[in-house]
Parts: C-alpha cells; sequence; structure tokens
C-alpha cells in the first residue's frame, strides 16, 4: 500500500527512461519516523551500524546499484539516538 503525497512519488512506481522518483521524509517531530527506525533497524551498535547502511537500487533494465546515506542524516540518527539515550538513563 502507497500513501501518495504532494511531494513524494509513490512506491512501488514504474519510471520510462529518463524519469525519476523523489521520496521526502518529514523530519519534524510530529512524525517520529526517526526514533522508530532506530528502534527497529539500530537497536545497538548504531554508530558502526551508520556506517554500512545502504540501499539497493534495482532497475527494470536488471542493473543495481548501492548508495549511503547521507552525512546529514547520519548526524540526525546519531544525535536523536543520544537524545533517547540521556532521557531513558
Amino acid at each position: 500500500m502507497t500513501i501518495p503525497t504532494v511531494t513524494s512519488s509513490e512506491i512501488p512506481i514504474r519510471l520510462k527512461d529518463g524519469e525519476e522518483a523523489k521520496y521526502f521524509i518529514s523530519l519534524d517531530d510530529e512524525h517520529d519516523w526517526i526514533g522508530q527506525f532506530i528502534k527497529d533497524y539500530l537497536p545497538n551498535f548504531i554508530f558502526l551500524r551508520l556506517n554500512f547502511l545502504s540501499f539497493r537500487v534495482h532497475t527494470t533494465i536488471g542493473s543495481m546499484f548501492t548508495t549511503g546515506i547521507e552525512d546529514s542524516l547520519i548526524k540526525i540518527f546519531t544525535e536523536r539516538f543520544k537524545k533517547d539515550k540521556e532521557i531513558n538513563q
């Protein structure tokens, strides 16, 4: 099931040659996807896991590429992890 938004493409989406898909994620305090992502996918060794976190993209022509996450997002995850750790102590 996809939830289309004004700014993000649907998932999954079929693209023709030259087309692109864009996905935007809200980073405000109203949507706690960062906390949930840390809990589900980075429960321990967060600093090590963040350095190896990557996404694989498969194309319809059989190609695949892998990309890491941007440094700014690593910083957001790290700051949130430290904040949650301080609150839970």
